[in-house]
């Protein structure tokens, strides 16, 4: 399990900085794959039926998505990266719509409003929030986050028994 200082990540977090830890962490994700496609249109379709809601759809006072909220939404699905693994996609009262991961390593939650957003990460106990503009929504690098955290990285081996004495070693990746 990756361990970090709570000290230094709180006096240096930034989203950049994470995804750039994240980079290290995983493997390009093929998002050729079939069953990306059929996340992808899932998580599309999803968004397209929030369009069927109307102001009081959950009581009094709830606002239906806007259309610009929706269209930012499906921006963020198209993201390479932003459905690995698949997440919760909801209609929020308020008029936003929310993302939810979830996994044995811990949880986050994007939501996107017309004018802002917000993210949080909750790694075993550590929570990470972070909001702002949503014309700024660094969509990109919270797609490297959420797929460091919550795909595990293959573990490397190598493929034959190596010693400190020997100049160069190959190692290939083995799935767990």
């Amino acid at each position: 399990m990756l361990e970090i200082s709570n000290d230094l990540l709180h006096s240096a977090f930034s989203v950049s900085a994470l995804a750039v830890g994240a980079a290290y962490c995983v493997n390009a994700f093929n998002s050729t794959s079939a069953r990306s496609y059929h996340e992808t249109v899932q998580a599309l379709d999803a968004i397209e039926e929030f369009a069927d809601l109307k102001d009081g759809w959950a009581g009094p006072g709830s606002l239906a998505p806007s259309r610009a909220i929706r269209e930012m939404a499906k921006a963020a699905i198209l993201t390479p990266k932003f459905l690995s693994p698949m997440p919760d996609i909801s209609a929020m009262p308020n008029g936003t719509i929310a993302f939810d991961w979830e996994a044995d390593a811990g949880s986050a939650n994007l939501e996107i409003g017309v004018d802002n957003f917000s993210f949080y990460l909750d790694l075993e106990g550590s929570f990470f929030p972070l909001s702002g503009s949503s014309r700024m929504l660094p969509v990109l690098e919270i797609a490297d986050i959420i797929f460091a955290c919550f795909n595990a990285a293959p573990i490397i081996q190598p493929t034959r028994p190596t010693s400190y004495s020997e100049r160069s070693s190959v190692a290939v990746p083995v799935y767990a």
